[in-house]
């Protein structure tokens, strides 16, 4: 069998790094010949018209509805020969209620425990529960070691890693020439990132960068695109240090690439990542990226990538920036590496890799 019935049961298909790549894959399938079904739990349908522009069938059935009735509406639909692919805590506990263990394929997306803020032992029980006989999908190394590590997965499961697939966008352009910004002090420096407002993703060591930046009198300008919980407080940290001139919070925006366009370095300070998409999508702008080597970032641009910096320290942060400012040289072979880097995380592999398990799963070869 070369083609497939999929239904991707997925929490939300808001814009995040999870659905995009979610969207990449069921796309990919479609071209493939695949029959693909998306249906979201909970939410906004941002990317409904993007997935219906290439055949991609798109149900909001289970919007708005209780788990009682999302358990009663999936259990009529038609699963004779179907995949089912689960992603997100949410879904994939519905998934196991729905159709049992062993039949449903599950993908992490994040290297934190299936209830991040709860009891560590109700979290392990319940996600080997979810997960009990099933083939598990972990999108990094990093991934994969955390959910083994937290004992999230049983010996009955078989774990695999996907990286995710990326879409080139963009035709490869010159890169930015870092002499405009021999010395922060002389220019406005465009610092930003693209992230949501949550302790995962450690802001506050972005505006303390740019309070260190100010102290040393530098012309920059640090912008933040995106929205989450910490909103009002970072907002609130942010004009207790006097960066109300200096730190933007831009909120979400529908032109991340006109956004991206605009800067001259790439900012990512997480504590951890299940894979940072926003890294490919920095690198297709040919922008030098400067990130927290950690979890699966190094992973993402390669352990010998020149912007890594030490997770959660300011002072190796600050001196990241200044040597992409003051050495050309680097930055340029920067984006070039990333370059490199780029190429490997193809859409046809992630689909020819989901393909094999998607067979394995249909044809009961778990074991």
């Amino acid at each position: 069998m070369n083609t497939f019935r999929v239904l991707h049961l997925i929490t939300t298909i808001e814009k995040g790094g999870a659905e995009h790549a979610i969207s990449t894959l069921a796309l990919a399938q479609v071209e493939a010949g695949y029959e693909v079904t998306v249906m979201p739990l909970k939410g906004k349908a941002e990317l409904k018209e993007y997935l219906e522009e290439s055949d991609v069938n798109v149900n909001l059935s289970l919007i708005g509805k209780s788990l009682y009735k999302q358990v009663k509406l999936l259990r009529k639909f038609p699963d004779e020969g179907l995949v089912i692919h689960a992603h997100l805590p949410r879904s994939e506990i519905l998934a196991r209620l729905v159709w049992g263990k062993g039949r449903v394929v599950f993908t992490r997306h994040n290297s934190e425990r299936f209830i991040p803020n709860g009891n560590k032992s109700l979290s392990r029980w319940l996600s080997r529960w979810v997960t009990q006989s099933a083939h598990v999908i972990a999108i990094s190394e990093a991934v994969r070691d955390f959910i083994f590590d937290a004992k999230e997965v049983g010996s009955e499961s078989k774990v695999s890693v996907i990286h995710y697939g990326y879409k080139r966008r963009y035709p490869r352009i010159e890169p930015k020439r870092p002499n405009r910004h021999r010395h922060a002090i002389e220019n406005n420096l465009q610092l930003g990132t693209v992230s949501r407002l949550a302790a995962q993703k450690n802001i506050p060591l972005l505006i303390n960068l740019a309070r260190h930046l100010l102290n040393n009198k530098a012309k920059f300008s640090l912008s933040i695109v995106g929205d989450g919980p910490d909103k009002s407080n970072l907002e609130l940290l942010s004009k207790n240090l006097g960066l109300e001139n200096n730190v933007h919070f831009l909120g979400r925006l529908k032109d991340v690439s006109g956004f991206l366009n605009r800067l001259d370095i790439f900012l990512l300070t997480s504590n951890y990542e299940g894979f940072g998409l926003v890294l490919l999508e920095a690198i297709d702008h040919g922008l030098p990226i400067i990130a927290a080597n950690t979890s699966a970032i190094p992973e993402v641009l390669g352990r010998e990538h020149p912007g890594l910096f030490t997770a959660g320290d300011v002072v190796s942060l600050e001196k990241k920036v200044n040597e992409f400012l003051n050495q050309p040289e680097l930055r340029e072979w920067c984006i070039d590496y990333q370059h490199r880097r780029l190429a490997e995380f193809t859409v046809s592999r992630y689909f020819e890799l989901h393909q094999l398990i998607y067979k394995e799963v249909l044809e009961g070869n778990l074991g």
